[in-house]
């Protein structure tokens, strides 16, 4: 499709994946269902435009994929995927319930707000840039979760189980690792001088790991 078009109170439900180049508009009282396949939103500026995003149902996979800058709309993703030479920017509160892939040469910019992951294993995939800009990640993730190597601003531990890095990692503001949770260094490199630190769980280094 080049726009396409999301009206009345019924639930719409995608039977194949789909593309759309310029803008897909979900109206007021009307809700989109990936139906568990893949959307590609190829257009630039703001290619999901949506009264309620947050009364989608994206249980597949959503890519913006635009080769100019680019808006992401605030809402519950299972997957979320960057890719195209531009920077996407989230423009409000996001979540993630499977995994965020940045690809190659593509930028995530944080844009101030919170990104919540709630998936396990690697729920971050960085083969591009990331840039926080002020902005919160939080993994939330109830199963062992690799923490991806990038810069974060303020990062937060919130679940009772262990989240390991993957990388040597940066925090410039503030982390907090909470009640239950365990933050694993292992054998690299966490800079956080200058961050503030709120520590609820516990900490752990391996051999040739570290906190600067």
């Amino acid at each position: 499709y080049a726009n396409l078009q999301i009206t009345g109170a019924a639930t719409k439900t995608l039977m194949a994946s789909t593309s759309v180049n310029t803008l897909l508009t979900v109206g007021t009282g009307a809700t989109l269902n990936d139906g568990g396949f893949t959307l590609t939103l190829a257009g630039s500026g703001t290619p999901l435009s949506a009264a309620n995003s947050n009364n989608n149902v994206f249980t597949g996979t959503e890519i913006y994929s635009a080769a100019a800058a680019t808006n992401i709309a605030s809402s519950t993703y299972a997957n979320l995927q960057i890719t195209g030479a531009a920077t996407k920017t989230l423009m409000a509160s996001t979540t993630v319930t499977n995994v965020v892939t940045i690809g190659s040469g593509a930028t995530l910019n944080g844009g101030g707000v919170t990104l919540t992951l709630y998936g396990t294993g690697t729920p971050l995939v960085n083969n591009g840039t990331f840039t926080a800009n002020a902005g919160i990640v939080t993994y939330t993730g109830t199963a062992a979760t690799t923490i991806a190597p990038v810069t974060y601003a303020t990062v937060n531990f919130n679940s009772a189980t262990t989240y390991t890095l993957g990388g040597n990692a940066t925090v410039s503001t503030a982390g907090t690792v909470a009640s239950g949770a365990t933050l694993a260094i292992s054998t690299y490199t966490l800079t956080a001088t200058g961050a503030t630190w709120t520590n609820s769980g516990t900490v752990t280094e391996g051999t040739g790991g570290k906190i600067t």
